[in-house]
């Protein structure tokens, strides 16, 4: 049997100049009849056509392709399977994370969609517990030494919390207004990842423990940053009588706004 660039384009559906690629990288080279210069295709060539896109639709790349081919021998061919399926589970398990970051974001949208803030402050419980976070400095974050640990312990700990981590604390003024604890991130220590954050301790990461006790309230709030300030003094003027309060804020999500008027889903975390 002998086919014609043509007849083989058609048959698998692709192109001739697909043909003309797999030919010019020596990955499949055709029988040139001298004569007229027609390029034809046997069957050895059709098997090997086969294989080539049997292998390239398991996202394999035609340099592996061709070198496995060229090798000639069977172990290769069981080399190039074995570092392939070793890639198509790490992609797998990359898109059931990504999936389960897709799920979490769609519960999220659904809670913001239909959510309203809670004005009337006497419908909020009080309650009593005690909180462990851990602190990260972010110059230690910026330290060329330090930082990809920092941001791996970040990341594994948000990996295995599916959501947002971190806290970032304020100090509330009652009389003059609220200012960002700007040098530090907060993590919440929770048993899922406790063992990640004693890990890196480990690594003599300088993460600060600090433990808070007594009573707290626990609210959500969506609204732009001028909203969350005025929302967090008000609350803190009802719950608090002393003059200065620390509140921990957790960002669920983030709405990008043209105006730049950003609105912010956090949960408040404040000690009365």
């Amino acid at each position: 049997m002998k086919l014609l660039t043509g007849q083989v384009s058609k048959i698998f559906n692709i192109s001739k100049d697909t043909l003309r690629y797999y030919n010019k990288m020596g990955l499949l080279k055709p029988d040139i009849n001298k004569s007229n210069g027609y390029r034809y295709y046997s069957q050895e060539h059709i098997d090997q056509l086969n294989l080539i896109l049997a292998t390239k639709d398991l996202d394999i790349s035609l340099a592996d392709i061709k070198e496995t081919i060229e090798s000639e021998e069977l172990y290769k061919y069981k080399e190039l399977v074995n570092k392939q399926e070793k890639l198509i589970e790490e992609k797998i398990e990359s898109l059931k994370r990504k999936q389960k970051q897709l799920k979490k974001w769609n519960e999220i949208l659904d809670i913001v969609i239909n959510f309203e803030n809670e004005y009337d402050f006497n419908n909020i419980k009080v309650y009593r517990d005690t909180y462990s976070f851990y602190l990260i400095n972010l110059d230690k974050i910026l330290e060329k030494d330090f930082n990809k640990e920092y941001i791996r312990c970040i990341d594994e700990v948000l990996e295995c919390m599916n959501e947002e981590c971190y806290y970032t604390m304020y100090n509330l003024n009652n009389g003059k207004g609220i200012e960002e604890d700007e040098s530090n991130i907060l993590i919440k220590e929770d048993e899922k990842n406790i063992s990640i954050i004693k890990k890196y301790m480990d690594k003599n990461l300088n993460l600060i423990h600090r433990e808070i006790s007594g009573d707290f309230i626990c609210v959500k709030f969506y609204g732009n940053s001028d909203e969350l300030n005025d929302y967090l003094l008000r609350l803190s003027k009802h719950f608090n009588k002393k003059e200065n309060n620390e509140v921990f804020i957790k960002c669920g999500f983030y709405i990008p706004k043209k105006n730049n008027d950003e609105k912010y889903f956090v949960e408040i975390l404040l000690k009365v």
